[in-house]
C-alpha cells in the first residue's frame, strides 16, 4: 500500500494525503531484536516487489514516473557531486587534476555498467523513514521522485540505508529473500552472482551520492542533521569496493583524503 491522495489543489500547490501516523520502520526497529528486524524487512521487500510488479504489468503512460529514468547525465552528476562536496567542500581542499581525471574515468565506467542493468519502476528513496506501519501493514510515502531505474535500486536504498546499520549477513539474507521472491512472482532475475554485482555497483554509486548530498545540505542548506550519517554511508561504500576491485582508483582517492578510509 501507499499513502492515498485524498485531495489536490494544483493552484495552491497542495496535496492532502492520508494520515499514517508516526510509526516509521526506522522507529520500529530501534528496540527490535535481529529476528524481528528481519521479519519487518521481509515485509518491506514484499511491498517493494508489489510496486515493481505493478509497474511491470501495468505501466501508466500518463504517469510521470514512467516517462523519466536514471540516465548517464544524472548518474554522473551525482558522482561529481560527491567529489565536489563529499571531499573538496568537506575537507576544504582541491583534488589534483590527475586524481580528478582518474576518478571521473572510473565514474564513467561505473555509470556505463549501471545503465546496462535492467530497469523497473523505482521509488528512489525506499528506506526506513519512508515506510510507515499503519493497521499492521507498511505503507510507502514520499514517492514524488519515482522514475525508471535499475531493478536493484530500491533494494540498495533499503539495505544500504544510511540511517540503519546492516551486517553483511543480514544483507545477504534479505538480498536472497528478494531474489527468491521475485523468482516466485515470475519476474526477471539474473543469476545470483550477477545480482550481487548489480547490487554492489548501485550501492557504490548511491552511497557516494548520499555522502556528497549530506555535505551539500550542511553547506548550502545550513542543515547539519545528516552529517552524523556520513560514516555509515562511507562504511557501505567500503563494503561495496571489496567486491569491485576494478574500481581501485575510486578506493585510492578515498584512502588518500578521507579519514574514514585511513584507519
Amino acid at each position: 500500500p501507499h499513502s492515498q491522495v485524498l485531495g489536490i489543489d494544483p493552484q495552491a500547490g497542495l496535496i492532502l494525503l492520508q494520515d499514517l501516523g508516526d510509526q516509521s520502520l526506522e522507529n520500529l526497529i530501534q528496540n527490535s531484536d535481529p529476528s524481528l528486524k528481519l521479519f519487518f524487512y521481509r515485509q518491506a521487500i514484499d511491498l517493494m516487489i508489489q510496486l515493481q510488479k505493478k509497474g511491470e504489468n501495468h505501466p501508466d503512460p500518463t504517469c510521470y514516473a514512467f516517462k523519466r529514468s536514471f540516465d548517464h547525465k544524472l548518474l554522473l552528476w551525482e558522482l561529481e557531486h560527491f567529489l565536489e562536496y563529499g571531499i573538496e567542500d568537506r575537507l576544504q581542499i582541491e583534488v589534483s587534476k590527475e586524481e580528478r581525471k582518474n576518478y571521473l574515468e572510473a565514474s564513467q565506467q561505473l555509470v556505463s555498467e549501471i545503465l546496462k542493468i535492467p530497469q523497473s519502476l523505482t521509488h528512489r528513496d525506499f528506506q526506513s523513514r519512508n515506510l510507515m506501519l499503519h493497521g499492521y501493514e507498511f505503507y510507502l510515502i514520499d514517492f514524488q521522485d519515482a522514475l525508471m531505474g535499475p531493478y536493484v535500486y530500491d533494494l540498495v536504498a533499503l539495505l544500504r540505508d544510511s540511517y540503519i546499520n546492516f551486517s553483511p549477513s543480514q544483507v545477504e539474507i534479505l538480498g536472497l529473500y528478494y531474489l527468491i521472491t521475485r523468482q516466485k512472482e515470475a519476474m526477471f532475475m539474473p543469476e545470483e552472482n550477477n545480482f550481487w554485482r548489480h547490487f554492489h555497483l548501485v550501492s557504490l554509486q548511491r552511497k557516494l551520492k548520499d555522502t556528497g548530498r549530506f555535505q551539500y545540505i550542511h553547506t548550502v542548506k545550513k542543515n547539519s542533521d545528516f552529517l552524523k550519517h556520513v560514516p555509515q554511508s562511507l562504511n557501505y561504500v567500503a563494503e561495496s569496493l571489496k567486491h569491485l576491485p576494478e574500481y581501485g582508483s575510486i578506493k585510492q582517492l578515498l584512502t588518500t583524503y578521507l579519514p574514514e578510509f585511513k584507519a
